[in-house]
């Protein structure tokens, strides 16, 4: 049997905080909730494909620097550990080419990802007023 995981889409709703290096450099930790959905597939040679996905829940922690680039564009990288738990199954596959039964498979697993970001924001200044 081969097993495989997948991470199709995660999100992230952190805090960041951080001090200025220079009046135009942050360096910052971010945290928070991290969540996404986990793709579950189990194949048996030669019987099949079984395939499960719910969606996890955890926690995120990382770090990045942002700078200014002019203007009110700023640039940023970043690095994310997110770990969105612990996922884990049954599967169950009949097996009656071999003289009948149910073969039945277990699987237990931490789901966890690390990723750096790269990113261009926009800092809005002051307040926007509309005119008539």
């Amino acid at each position: 049997m081969s097993l495989s995981q997948r991470l199709d889409w995660f999100g992230t709703f952190r805090g960041r905080v951080g001090v200025l290096a220079t009046p135009t450099l942050l360096l910052y930790a971010t945290g928070g909730l991290a969540y996404g959905d986990v793709e579950t597939s189990a194949t048996v040679a030669g019987l099949g494909t079984a395939r499960t996905s719910n969606t996890r829940v955890g926690w995120t922690v990382g770090g990045g620097i942002e700078g200014a680039i002019g203007g009110n564009w700023t640039a940023k990288l970043e690095y994310l550990y997110v770990d969105i738990g612990r996922t884990s199954g049954t599967f169950a596959t009949t097996v009656g080419a071999l003289g009948g039964g149910t073969l039945v498979s277990s699987f237990n697993s931490r789901v966890t990802d690390n990723i750096v970001r790269v990113g261009v924001n926009y800092r809005f200044g002051g307040p926007v007023v509309a005119r008539y």
